[in-house]
């Protein structure tokens, strides 16, 4: 929702020591540039019974030379947790119980 994503992204902005810039593509709302100095930080969801700690290459993507964004965009109609966010997890199904499982994994090495 709007006023998650607001304060997700205040609270980015307060914790990372990047240069921001505009995404030029104007689909993304909040961007850096790329330095040798910027710290992006792990950001963690808190699902029912389950956190998922995701880091920095599944929350943000270069879009551009030089210019990284956060990949989550506001929505109050649907909420997605998109292909990014699940790269190098496992996500295991248990249909019985109802549950999903995220087991981080190094997807290079397969």
């Amino acid at each position: 929702p709007q006023q998650f994503y607001d304060d997700l992204q205040s609270t980015l902005k307060e914790s990372i020591n990047g240069k921001q810039v505009s995404d030029p593509n104007g689909l993304l709302g909040l961007c850096y540039q790329v330095e040798d100095n910027i710290k992006l930080p792990n950001l963690v969801v808190h699902f029912t019974g389950a956190d998922v700690v995701l880091p920095p290459t599944s929350t943000f993507i270069q879009v551009s030379e030089g210019t990284i964004c956060l990949t989550f965009v506001p929505s109050d109609d649907i909420a997605i947790f998109g292909n990014l966010s699940q790269m190098n997890f496992l996500i295991g199904y248990d249909l019985i119980n109802q549950k999903l499982s995220f087991l981080p994994v190094d997807c290079t090495k397969y």
